[in-house]
């Protein structure tokens, strides 16, 4: 099978802006964009607040999420956009919504066309095509507990893959006291999400987070979640939510197959970050080699545990892909550092953040410095390797999902399907 990948950056300004490789694409159409951003800032420099954007599209339907805070004053608030008519949005601390774009997929290119102007904030465009199918559902629970009704998926058979956000909120713009953004994959019997929580309206900055190894959708509160929901009985038409506790929330979801005949190489759970610098194998077996990497960016060392201190502060999406034109890999990450329990006041700068395009796994300490940056060193042989340039010394968790296309040269027959645990690599799976 042939997956087409490509990683494209640009400024959000203008009435529209194009996301275009022509050398990857070779007059293809991407069939999914995946738009990731934060603030204003340059790459890889430390900027105040926090501000992280997340959308998706596959030409007709489209999802997003955003959320941003301010380190001003007590009384700042958290704004909040969690939207199904967009594929990108905006969000001042206030709740004002400042940039709002559809998205249309050509021939090379993805392009966002903006009803609200943005602030020429960088943009990363992942697209994806080839020989997938992709749908983008948008979904509200209905309240209740328990197994929700079918959620029809929208592909021919059934998805290989599935990721999914949202803010934790219903489909609005709005501020809040608080918000508590969750994002997680499901691949066959794994499924791995993570989840923080930013109060900021009152005078001591108030964080909680918790890395699910058994759910996908994980929302924190105030130190315990707020509910945890697992994704079950895939098959060809649908897929159920089974959630803990009543929500209506809503959900965003990317739902991917193969068309081929082929079956994606997949490895997903979490990635125990090395402690020093150098290389380490974070996946191994893998049936087609990893051309693209997602990450969920956190400061965590516990797993299935309600974090309350500093650890929790951080929150982010790392991309890492294989350009499918010129064979390089490129990257693009947005995250944030919070401090947990600072006084807050007009001179406290206790919230901060970054977007990069030289890393996809990236922590960063309460000051939003950079405490962790990998990228891949090599993803052959059906194995993942990263290469740690900066290590904290702690052994920071990433949930991930790694898929491909590549053969790997060891021959791993692509029938090999069901799922099965890498020796010496905790929490992660393979298929």
């Amino acid at each position: 099978m042939t997956l087409i990948a490509s990683l494209v950056s640009a400024a959000a300004s203008g009435a529209s802006v194009d996301f275009a490789d022509s050398g990857a694409f070779g007059g293809a159409t991407p069939k999914l964009a995946i738009f990731l951003s934060g603030g204003t800032g340059s790459a890889d420099a430390v900027t105040d607040g926090a501000a992280f954007q997340l959308g998706v599209s596959n030409g007709t339907t489209h999802g997003a999420m955003a959320f941003s805070c301010d380190t001003l004053s007590a009384a700042s608030n958290v704004g909040r956009s969690n939207v199904s008519d967009a594929a990108y949005t905006k969000i001042s601390d206030t709740g004002t919504q400042t940039a709002a774009a559809t998205c249309a997929l050509a021939a090379n290119k993805a392009t966002l066309s903006f009803s609200n102007q943005s602030d020429g904030e960088t943009v990363y465009a992942l697209l994806l095509g080839g020989d997938i199918e992709v749908s983008v559902v948008n979904w509200s629970s209905p309240g209740g507990t328990g197994a929700k009704p079918d959620i029809t998926h929208g592909l021919t058979a059934a998805p290989e893959w599935i990721f999914v956000f949202s803010t934790g909120t219903t489909d609005a713009t709005n501020d809040s006291a608080s918000v508590s953004p969750l994002m997680g994959f499901w691949v066959s019997g794994t499924q791995v999400g993570y989840s923080h929580r930013i109060a900021d309206n009152a005078t001591t900055a108030s964080l909680s987070a918790r890395i699910s190894t058994a759910n996908a959708l994980v929302s924190m509160g105030a130190g315990t979640p707020n509910y945890s929901a697992f994704i079950e009985n895939v098959d060809v038409d649908t897929f159920n939510i089974n959630i803990d506790a009543s929500t209506t929330n809503r959900f965003h979801f990317v739902c991917i197959r193969s068309t081929s005949g082929t079956p994606l190489g997949l490895a997903a759970g979490n990635i125990t970050a090395k402690t020093t610098a150098g290389t380490q194998t974070d996946a191994t077996g893998m049936t087609q080699n990893a051309q693209v990497v997602l990450s969920l960016l956190t400061a965590m060392t516990a797993l299935d545990t309600n974090v309350t201190t500093d650890p929790a502060g951080c929150f982010g999406l790392g991309i890492a892909c294989k350009n499918s034109g010129s064979g390089t890999w490129q990257y693009g990450s947005v995250a944030h550092g919070c401090d947990d329990g600072a006084a807050i006041s007009g001179s406290m700068d206790w919230m901060n953040h970054q977007h990069s395009a030289g890393k996809h796994l990236h922590s960063l300490s309460t000051a939003g410095a950079t405490t962790i940056a990998a990228t891949v060193d090599s993803a052959t042989g059906g194995n993942l390797v990263h290469n740690y340039g900066t290590a904290s010394g702690s052994a920071i968790q990433f949930p991930f999902l790694a898929f491909g296309a590549d053969v790997p040269s060891t021959g791993h027959p692509a029938s090999r399907r069901r799922g099965r645990a890498v020796h010496g690599i905790d929490n992660v799976r393979v298929f």
